[in-house]
C-alpha cells in the first residue's frame, strides 16, 4: 500500500492536544500556485499517520497535560511528510520565566510589560521552525499547535468568568489570563516557504490565510463541511505511548475513514509509539487489517471527494474526480450477513 498514509511527525517538544470543534471560524483559499498544487495532493491523500514521541515515551507518561502548576523510509514511497510545531513552550525561559508562577499554558509574563523578553520568543521560535524547514529534507506540511499563543487584537482580550468559575476565551478553558503573544506568523510562513516552496500551513484554531486547513480532534463534524479539514483520531485513548493502550476495532477505524472521507475530510490517525519507537503489536494487526480493507476498496477513498448528500442510513458515499459516485456499506457491529440490497 504505497499510498495508504502521509506522515505528520511530533518534534519530541511536548504537545498539547486542545479540546474537538467542528467549526473554527473562517477559512482562507490560498493563492499560492505551489501551495494549491501540493494542497490538491493532500486532498487526495484522505489517510494520515500522527505520531507523538519524545522523552514522555520513555515512561509511558501523558505527552504534556501533566507539567502545568534525516529522511526516513517513509519518503522513499511517495508518501507526503509533515512537523508538528507547539508554539508553545514550557521549556523556554523566555516563555515560561522561572521568576513568575504558571497560573496557565499562556507566556507566565506580561508580553506588554517585558516586550524585549517576548522579543527573545519570538526569536527563538523563527530560528526553530528555520531549522526544521532547513535540515530535515522536504517538508509538505508545517502544523501548529497551541493556537492561542497568536496576536489578538485588545477587544479579544476581554475574558469573562463563567458559573463554574472557569474563565473561558477562545473556547480555552486552559487559559484565565489571555493576552498577545504575537509570534509574527505571517513571516514565519514566508521564510518557511521560500526554504519549502509550496508548503501547507495550518496555524491551528487561528483564523486567516496561515490556517491553510481546518482541524476537529478527536471527533467528526456531522455534517458534510465546505471548506478542507482533517479529523485527527488517536487509535486508542492517549496520543502519546500508554503500556495498557486499549485500541478501537478496524471496523471502528475503517467507519470513521469513511465517514470523514464521505464528508469530505482527511482522517490523520495518531499512534504513540512506545520508548524503542515501536507501536504495540495490536496497533500492527489493526493497521494490518485497515490495508486488507483498502487493498479492496481504495478506489472509493483516494482521489475522492465528499458530498453534500454523504449518508443515507449506514451508507456513506464519496465521489471521484471523473463524477463516479460510490456508495459504502457501514456494517453495524454483529451483522454478518450482508442485506442484498443496500441502494434502491
Amino acid at each position: 500500500m504505497r499510498r495508504l498514509f502521509y506522515i505528520l511527525i511530533g518534534s519530541i517538544l511536548l504537545s498539547f492536544p486542545l479540546s474537538a470543534q467542528e467549526s473554527q471560524g473562517s477559512w482562507v483559499k490560498p493563492d499560492d500556485a505551489a501551495v494549491a498544487e501540493n494542497f490538491s495532493k493532500w486532498q487526495d491523500s484522505k489517510f494520515g499517520l500522527m505520531m507523538h514521541w519524545g522523552p514522555y515515551s520513555q515512561k509511558g507518561v501523558v505527552e504534556s497535560w501533566s507539567i502545568c502548576a534525516e529522511d526516513d523510509a517513509f519518503r522513499n514511497e511517495g508518501m507526503m511528510t509533515g512537523a508538528y510545531f507547539s508554539k508553545p513552550d514550557w521549556n523556554s525561559e523566555y516563555f515560561w520565566w522561572p521568576k513568575f508562577s504558571t497560573p496557565d499554558r499562556n507566556a507566565n509574563y506580561s508580553t506588554t510589560k517585558y516586550p524585549e523578553r517576548w522579543q527573545k520568543f519570538v526569536d527563538f521560535t523563527h530560528t526553530q521552525i528555520d531549522e526544521l524547514c532547513s535540515n530535515y529534507g522536504k517538508l509538505d506540511i508545517l502544523w501548529f499547535d497551541g493556537g492561542w499563543v497568536n496576536s489578538l487584537k485588545p477587544e479579544e482580550l476581554i475574558f469573562s468568568v463563567t458559573l463554574d468559575g472557569i474563565f473561558r476565551q477562545h473556547g480555552y478553558t486552559q487559559l484565565r489570563v489571555p493576552q498577545n503573544q504575537d509570534l509574527k506568523m505571517d513571516q514565519i510562513v514566508a521564510n518557511a516557504r521560500r526554504k519549502q516552496p509550496g508548503i501547507i500551513v495550518v496555524d491551528r484554531f487561528a483564523d486567516g490565510p496561515n490556517q491553510n486547513y481546518m482541524t476537529p480532534e478527536q471527533v467528526i463534524p456531522t455534517a458534510y463541511l465546505p471548506y478542507p479539514w482533517e479529523t485527527c483520531l488517536t487509535m486508542g485513548g492517549s496520543w502519546s505511548f500508554n503500556p495498557k493502550e486499549s485500541y478501537k476495532s478496524a471496523r471502528q477505524l475503517i467507519h470513521s475513514l469513511v465517514d470523514v472521507v464521505s464528508k469530505g475530510g482527511n482522517l490523520l490517525l495518531n499512534i504513540g509509539p512506545g520508548p524503542d519507537g515501536e507501536w504495540h503489536q495490536e496497533a500492527y494487526n489493526r493497521l494490518r487489517e485497515i490495508s486488507g480493507w483498502m487493498n479492496l476498496n481504495h478506489v472509493a477513498i483516494y482521489n475522492t471527494r465528499g458530498t453534500e448528500k454523504f449518508a443515507d442510513g449506514n451508507i456513506r458515499f464519496t465521489q471521484g474526480k471523473s463524477g463516479k459516485v460510490y456508495a459504502i456499506y457501514l456494517v453495524p457491529e454483529g451483522e454478518e450477513i450482508m442485506p442484498d440490497f443496500i441502494v434502491d
